[in-house]
């Protein structure tokens, strides 16, 4: 028995699995570039100022 709506279904489903790898594809070549970019400068043995954050909203007046 065919069910009319199955095809539809499977399609959807294929869609966001194409989409899925997709999304995890692009994570791989980002995580690569992050780890590139990170062995870089571990091997220049240099420390990176991050500073401190600003939260001038929330500090509270007297």
């Amino acid at each position: 028995m065919l069910i009319s709506g199955a095809p539809k279904i499977h399609t959807a489903q294929m869609t966001c699995a194409i989409a899925a790898t997709s999304e995890i594809e692009g994570l791989r070549v980002s995580l690569i570039g992050a780890e590139d970019k990170f062995g870089e400068r571990a091997s220049r043995g240099t420390t990176i100022n991050l500073g401190m954050p600003a939260f001038p909203d929330t500090a509270v007046s007297s």
